[in-house]
């Protein structure tokens, strides 16, 4: 653990713009956390995470106390997002990705 806690960093995600990134999306629907991690090398052989991860709403106090683990309270704290409804809301994924696609790359075109 120690070596894991060694890693952690605060992220400018401002300094992230326009560097090369790789993107890995796992889908889920109803009982797995859909999650997407952006990868940015950096010139030193180290790498920079962004982590994305998205939740049905209507099924998060079963999870937590499933799970023993507090989504919701990481919800409130915008670490993961909620979705509509008992499903995984993939438009709403969407709109994401779209989103940090313009963030980091700029508008399509450019």
């Amino acid at each position: 653990m120690d070596l894991w806690d060694a890693c952690a960093a605060a992220v400018d995600r401002g300094a992230l713009r326009r560097r090369r990134c790789f993107g890995g999306l796992d889908l889920a629907t109803t009982t797995d956390i859909a999650a997407l991690m952006l990868l940015f090398p950096d010139d030193e052989g180290a790498f920079d995470v962004l982590p994305f991860f998205w939740l049905p709403a209507d099924n998060i106090r079963r999870r937590v106390e499933r799970d023993r683990v507090p989504y919701d309270v990481w919800a409130r704290q915008g670490l993961l997002t909620t979705t509509e409804g008992n499903v995984t809301d993939y438009d709403v994924i969407r709109s994401n990705v779209k989103a940090l696609a313009e963030e980091f790359n700029g508008p399509q075109g450019q």
